[in-house]
């Protein structure tokens, strides 16, 4: 195959055609094959009914190797015909798009000089370009040569060498044909040289320069079925066809002038003006169906995994669009323009940005650093639609790796109202207090299983436990996030009760773990005991932290709090509008 030969379908309607009628040199020449080559052969056949009805294909087998052979032996020379040649190159169909690359170009620049390294005695001729690149957009490159050679050496003899005797003799037949087909015309056109001189580029270029490309080429199937005589059948047809208006002819120009512009007296008024202009029409609507078709696809796959109503769902999906324009899936930057827009609690924007940024790096499953619209509707469907348990089991994630990394430079981490002191946090409690301690745990752990349904459609993997930098990191979120809230103060109070309460969890679980690795310290190597102290580190889990926030009521209140979406995806809407409006403004002004 070469890049402008389609690759062959397997179409059984034509294949059964094949049985009925025959392939190859087999083929039978029928009435009802030559009606289905006058509808105009499938352009997957078409290089090999070309081929089979010229009978080319004959003297491919026979002469093997025979097309390389010239390619190697006419490569490099330079000489009168190969300056003609390279000069008509980019006139060959300049506007399809095979022939606008140069590996269209030089297929076409062998096959002329391989036929003229053929047949010295033509050459080349103005014309065989023409011809040779329509063969190349159906054939293989040798194949156009063998159909270049049936057509210029047996099926329009002599029509292109230095005189072209050939198709001169053909004008004075087609003269002979009108005197006696169109006597009406032949009378009121005395000189039918005019007229012949006019049709001369019909039978050089087999109507392939006057007629639109798609029915030129059903000339051509005519042409390899019926052989010269098709050309002359049209050539008739078109003199009659506007004889009325040639018999009031009163000068050669004017007779010109009418076949000349033909093809154009129903067509012509178009211009590349009204053709552009119906193109950017068409262009809108073209590519506004393929956005709802990708809108719709979207939506159909995203749906069923969350609680979002569709109407909502779609707003959001051109929030989302909109954003990223012609992608479909946002950056960072991106991302945080939209957590900006669309977070349901709004706090400090201080640290909504890191906040952002965590939660991009979460949504980020893949580490490409693009983050999907299904990924981005699954998070705002937690935020919005889940059970406050998610919601915690989000802020959870969002404060363990890999949302928030080891190195992440906070420098505002230790100075949060709750929290003042650069030394890890251990409190120290009496002995007494302990046992009530572990007896309140138990307790806020069969709350727990009393108030967290489980999931239904999967078993969540058990989470890490987060340790005290990344509880500290936790708690400045939520402090960020009542910051601004009508009922602030009792949020506050609140997580400074749960924080406490939290701390003092952590402690008994840490004082337990060096209680537990003082009694195999003896028995371990340095390495072992370096291993047991990273172990029993200050650490709390989901399940304790989520106890401990269902203990405060206000903070269960504003978890549970709706927030409607309809309205939020309202505001962002017009954010979004404003934000773009500046900023065309601003480029404007420059």
């Amino acid at each position: 195959m070469t890049a402008f030969h389609p690759k062959p379908t397997g179409n059984q309607r034509q294949q059964e055609r094949g049985g009925e009628f025959g392939r190859g040199v087999t083929m039978f020449r029928t009435d009802k094959t030559q009606r289905l080559v006058a509808m105009g052969i499938p352009e997957s056949l078409r290089g090999e009914l070309w081929m089979t009805l010229s009978d080319t294909s004959s003297e491919l087998e026979a002469h093997p190797g025979y097309y390389s052979g010239l390619v190697q032996k006419s490569m490099g020379q330079i000489s009168l015909t190969t300056d003609e040649i390279e000069r008509d190159l980019h006139r060959s169909l300049p506007d399809h798009p095979a022939f606008q690359n140069p590996t269209g170009i030089a297929a076409l620049r062998r096959v002329l000089t391989a036929y003229a390294h053929r047949n010295p005695k033509i050459g080349y001729c103005q014309s065989m370009n023409i011809l040779a690149s329509v063969l190349l957009l159906y054939a293989k490159e040798e194949e156009a040569f063998w159909l270049l050679v049936a057509v210029c050496e047996l099926m329009l003899p002599d029509y292109f060498n230095r005189r072209v005797i050939g198709a001169q003799v053909d004008q004075s037949v087609f003269e002979e044909l009108i005197r006696e087909r169109l006597p009406e015309l032949a009378e009121h056109v005395p000189d039918l040289s005019t007229l012949s001189s006019v049709s001369l580029s019909w039978f050089l270029t087999l109507f392939l320069s006057v007629l639109p490309f798609h029915s030129a080429v059903c000339v051509v199937d005519c042409f390899f079925f019926h052989g010269i005589k098709a050309i002359f059948q049209l050539g008739l047809a078109a003199l009659d066809a506007n004889a009325e208006a040639l018999s009031a002819c009163t000068d050669d120009g004017q007779a010109l002038m009418i076949l000349s512009s033909f093809l154009e007296q129903k067509f012509g008024d178009l211009t590349v003006r009204q053709i552009e202009r119906l193109r950017c029409r068409h262009r809108i609507l073209v590519l506004q169906a393929h956005e709802d078709t990708t809108k719709e696809n979207a939506l159909r796959l995203v749906t069923p995994d969350v609680s979002i109503s569709p109407e909502n769902l779609a707003d959001v999906y051109d929030l989302f669009k909109t954003e990223h324009f012609r992608q479909y899936h946002l950056d960072r930057a991106q991302f945080k323009s939209l957590y900006g827009l669309l977070a349901p609690w709004p706090g400090s924007s201080q640290h909504a940005d890191t906040v952002a940024n965590r939660t991009f790096t979460l949504l980020d499953h893949n580490c490409d650093n693009l983050v999907t619209f299904r990924e981005f509707a699954g998070w705002l469907d937690t935020l919005y639609c889940e059970e406050l348990n998610e919601k915690v089991r989000l802020l959870y994630r969002l404060h363990i790796p890999p949302a928030l990394t080891e190195n992440e430079d906070d420098p505002s981490l230790m100075k949060s109202p709750l929290v003042s002191t650069n030394r890890p946090l251990f409190v120290n409690l009496p002995s007494d207090v302990e046992g009530e301690v572990k007896d309140y745990q138990e307790q806020l752990k069969q709350m727990l299983k009393d108030l967290v349904k489980q999931r239904e459609k999967d078993v969540e993997k058990p989470l890490p436990l987060m340790n005290q930098r990344e509880f500290i990191q936790f708690c400045k979120t939520l402090y960020s996030m009542f910051h601004g809230d009508l009922v602030e103060n009792d949020l506050f109070q609140a997580i400074a009760t749960v924080t406490s309460l939290v701390l003092q969890i952590g402690e008994v679980e840490h004082r337990r773990h060096s209680s537990e690795g003082s009694e195999v310290s003896a028995e371990q190597t340095p390495e072992d005991a370096g291993s047991s102290s990273s172990d029993s580190d200050w650490t709390v889990s989901y399940a304790q932290i989520l106890a401990s926030l269902l203990t405060e009521q206000a903070l269960v209140n504003f978890f549970e709090k709706p927030v409607d979406l309809c309205a939020k995806i309202s505001q962002a809407n017009q954010k979004q509008y404003e934000q773009r409006a500046g900023l065309l403004t601003l480029q404007q002004g420059r």
